[in-house]
């Protein structure tokens, strides 16, 4: 009996896949298509008849208090931490399981959220349709810049929206057609250039034309909630990178983003992209249907560990093994197109730099000393060491020991503004890309401009020209705080 329960819910996901994945490739195999639509339809047809005894043998996945509609077990949260718990945990509540009840549910995720797939998979009143996983796709490990191929995971189809140009990285409007309501679900790690805010931007944008709920299921911040680092992002920059004018540590959740990027339609510039009929105007995002399932317990003033207690670090992409790895990748992150190295083998990642161009230890020793002039460095201590491969004595640690007051952007420019003033002479860029990638990354060229001109202005007038920039984002990013 077990088996054709399994049975007819496998035809069902089975057959809604082929017909989507036919819609969307041409190039599949008609003479396969047929053969495997005719075994799921006669596998379907028997299953029907030996399930249509009486339903007392059928075996409900849920416990009875849970398929009866109007009671729903506790909630109970995934972490450790017995006072607070996800998004994800609050939508399999009474409050709002509705937004998926019956439905035909897509999802974009990664792995992070893997717990919350397999439950929408294993629920008998939704129907996961479609998965769209964003860069580093699903399951996590492709490399950045990498384009992402579609997978199947238990069943459902895994779209990748990643690759290829700007317009992969939207959702197709066809496979919306036949969905109900879009969520997002994916762990952020608070820096603009990491691109799965972006990959939400777009996803709404998607779900707007389609005319479809959009449901964020709100995480916490990795780098933390209230810690900002700008400088903010001007128009003219404005890219996959960086969809908007918010500073580079926004310290905001994913859902606190959604609200904002529906809210500021001029803060925001997007990147737009043909609809359906080239006629159709463009539909704007703030008319959006978007609903954020909170946390609950969240304090915005603790990091992702302090909150999740104990719970293991998912990778969210193969360089961000840990959380320590995200926080300092806010930072690091800018030396992208820089002759610092900020992966260096053998280390964590983001969080050991590589200079290339200094030659002994006495000169590093030095470089430190001279960067320590122009920067506190608050929170993070610059430790030196030794490459286990090629033994080179031109790396440096950043040894993270308050990550409260650490300041990863600040760090990593006062570095970059040390070599200027050490190794005028030497290349500062990797080649001739780099210039464009790091506007984009920074979000401004007067970044750039300042710290490769001949006469350097001080450290401080770079700080303070940021700072001044930042500070009109505060009263526009206290408006939708939800914690």
């Amino acid at each position: 009996m077990d088996f054709f329960v399994w049975g007819k819910k496998y035809c069902k996901k089975t057959l809604n896949f082929l017909v989507v994945h036919s819609l969307e490739n041409s190039a599949v195999n008609k003479g396969i298509m047929r053969k495997s639509i005719i075994f799921l339809i006669l596998l379907f047809f028997t299953a029907n008849i030996s399930c249509s005894g009486d339903n007392e043998d059928v075996v409900s996945p849920l416990p009875p208090s849970f398929v009866k509609a109007d009671t729903f077990p506790a909630v109970h949260s995934t972490t450790a931490n017995a006072g607070f718990s996800l998004g994800s945990d609050q939508l399999f509540t009474e409050k709002y399981f509705h937004l998926v009840d019956g439905k035909k549910v897509a999802i974009m995720a990664n792995i992070t959220a893997k717990k919350t797939v397999d439950r929408l998979i294993d629920n008998p009143r939704v129907e996961l349709v479609a998965i769209f996983g964003p860069e580093h796709g699903f399951f996590g490990k492709t490399a950045a810049g990498l384009a992402i191929d579609d997978t199947v995971y238990r069943g459902v189809p895994v779209y990748g929206c990643y690759g290829g140009g700007d317009e992969t990285r939207r959702i197709p409007f066809n496979l919306l057609e036949y969905i109900d309501v879009l969520l997002f679900e994916v762990q952020d790690i608070g820096a603009r250039y990491y691109t799965f805010i972006s990959s939400m931007y777009l996803a709404m944008d998607s779900a707007a034309d389609a005319n479809i709920p959009f449901v964020v299921l709100d995480r916490p911040n990795a780098a933390g909630g209230d810690n900002l680092e700008g400088p903010m992002l001007e128009p003219a920059y404005q890219s996959f990178l960086g969809v908007g004018n918010f500073p580079i540590r926004y310290s905001m959740t994913i859902g606190e983003m959604a609200l904002m990027f529906c809210g500021e339609t001029e803060l925001m510039h997007g990147p737009r992209y043909p609809r359906k009929n080239p006629a159709d105007k463009y539909f704007n995002i703030k008319d959006l249907s978007l609903t954020i399932v909170p946390m609950t317990g969240y304090d915005r003033t603790l990091l992702w560990d302090e909150v999740m207690q104990g719970e293991p670090w998912v990778s969210t992409s193969p360089n961000i093994p840990g959380v320590m790895s995200a926080l300092c990748f806010a930072g690091t992150g800018i030396m992208a197109g820089n002759t610092i190295d900020e992966i260096v083998k053998g280390f964590q990642q983001f969080q050991v730099l590589s200079f290339p161009f200094v030659n002994s230890r006495e000169e590093m020793t030095a470089f430190i000393t001279e960067a320590k002039k122009h920067y506190a460095f608050p929170g993070v201590s610059l430790s030196q060491a030794v490459h286990p491969e090629t033994f080179a004595e031109n790396i440096v640690v950043l040894e993270v020991y308050d990550p409260h007051v650490f300041k990863p952007v600040e760090s990593s420019l006062a570095l970059m503004y040390t070599q200027r003033v050490l190794y005028p002479d030497e290349r500062f860029l990797t080649n001739e890309k780099a210039e464009e990638l790091t506007q984009k990354v920074v979000g401004n060229d007067w970044l750039l401009s300042m710290l490769l001109s001949e006469i350097l202005p001080p450290f401080s007038a770079i700080l303070e020209r940021i700072k001044a920039e930042t500070e009109p984002f505060l009263a526009i990013r206290k408006k939708y705080l939800l914690y």
